[in-house]
């Protein structure tokens, strides 16, 4: 069964404001997994710029736990998903910046699991 946008609306923001909340507890791991959620049904409620904005806080989490991978993967999303919307805000990044943002987690990553800091 189809499903308009603004049926998803009360939803995302219920998922959005939970994150938000384990965020504010510094319960990372619960927070990250709900940014993701609260990620996909902001996408299905067509609230996009706000999507975009709770995947980077997601990737930043990541990024905090030491999930460096999936941070930069996470990041280079959040690039990707920027550049389609053409974002007006003023603490935009910029994909350029989260580009080189991903690079230097995945250089982490790498460092992290090789036998120079390992």
């Amino acid at each position: 069964r189809h499903c308009d946008a603004s049926q998803y609306e009360n939803g995302a923001m219920l998922q959005e404001r939970l994150a938000n909340n384990l965020d504010k507890k510094k319960n990372y791991a619960a927070a990250i997994q709900e940014y993701h959620r609260a990620t996909k049904l902001l996408y299905a409620a067509n609230m996009k710029d706000r999507a975009i904005q709770a995947l980077g806080r997601a990737a930043y989490l990541l990024a905090a736990v030491g999930k460096f991978r999936e941070s930069a993967d996470a990041y280079e999303t959040v690039a990707q998903r920027q550049e389609e919307q053409s974002m007006e805000t003023s603490v935009k990044i910029g994909a350029s910046g989260l580009i080189l943002r991903g690079g230097i987690l995945l250089i982490c990553d790498s460092l992290e699991k090789s036998e120079i800091i390992g």
